[in-house]
């Protein structure tokens, strides 16, 4: 069998591979874990104005919320505000079901942050980017 190997972006083809995992992984998941909500959650912080200076962006899906982004503008940070995001992030995802928080953050964005509320190191890369760590952190529910 001869295989052709594409390089370029094909957004039908990148879907047709994400449905074919998604269909394996049905097969090996508890039933009451693919039966439970899969929701995309966005907390966000507004001005007086409206800007948006803050937030939190996460996807929740095997009863594991996965925290993509979580964001401050500079002026916010060390006043609690990144504290009120994540607790309000774990309440939500309690309330729908989560076993578990899962994210990861770079040596020079905010690891004791997440230390501080509980989150656990289970990897970590070394020197990447170049002259820092990538931790991935997780927290029990």
């Amino acid at each position: 069998m001869t295989l052709k190997l594409e390089t370029e972006w094909n957004q039908e083809a990148a879907r047709e591979v994400i449905r074919n995992l998604v269909d394996f992984n049905k097969q090996n998941i508890a039933p009451e874990d693919l039966q439970a909500p899969e929701e995309n959650f966005s907390l966000v912080l507004r001005d007086e104005a409206g800007a948006v200076v803050g937030g939190l962006v996460g996807m929740l899906y095997w009863r594991r919320l996965k925290i993509e982004i979580l964001w401050l503008h500079e002026n916010l940070r060390g006043q609690g505000q990144g504290s009120r995001l994540l607790q309000e992030m774990e309440r939500l995802a309690r309330e729908k079901g989560a076993r578990l928080i899962e994210l990861d953050t770079i040596s020079f964005q905010a690891p004791e942050f997440y230390k501080k509320h509980g989150y656990e190191v289970f990897g970590k890369i070394e020197n990447f980017p170049d002259g820092h760590t990538h931790y991935h952190y997780m927290k029990w529910l």
